[in-house]
């Protein structure tokens, strides 16, 4: 599920942004990324996850608006940490197992930020875990 979460929110990121976005977030660290590209994710992630908690009753309706745009924020800073350490180590990619997508840490840089969150937050307040 928290890859669905970050799916989501990359592509309503690289739409919005590619349309909509001038001002950039972190130039040094990751030089395409925007402001208006973060605003899109989140709100596409939001959406997303309410569609998909309503469908599979997960969260109750402001859980899954909150987790899906927090969920998108702390992605997008996992994304920034893995770019930071590539570009210290000065190396373009972090590996050769997945040609053209900046190696298999570009892969899971916003799950290793997200899934422990998601899995508290799951545990915590899901209604699948209201009995418990």
């Amino acid at each position: 599920m928290v890859s669905a979460f970050e799916w989501h929110q990359m592509t309503g990121a690289y739409f919005v942004g590619k349309s909509l976005g001038k001002r950039k977030i972190l130039p040094a660290v990751s030089p395409n990324k925007t402001w208006m590209g973060l605003l899109g994710g989140i709100a596409f992630s939001a959406v997303v996850t309410l569609l998909m908690s309503v469908m599979f009753g997960i969260f109750f309706v402001p859980h899954a608006l909150f987790i899906g745009a927090v969920v998108a924020a702390v992605a997008q800073c996992g994304d920034f940490v893995e770019s930071g350490i590539k570009r210290l180590c000065k190396v373009k990619d972090s590996g050769f197992i997945v040609p053209g997508h900046g190696g298999i840490l570009d892969r899971v840089d916003g799950f290793m930020f997200t899934a422990p969150m998601v899995a508290y937050y799951i545990q915590r307040v899901s209604k699948f875990f209201a009995d418990v």
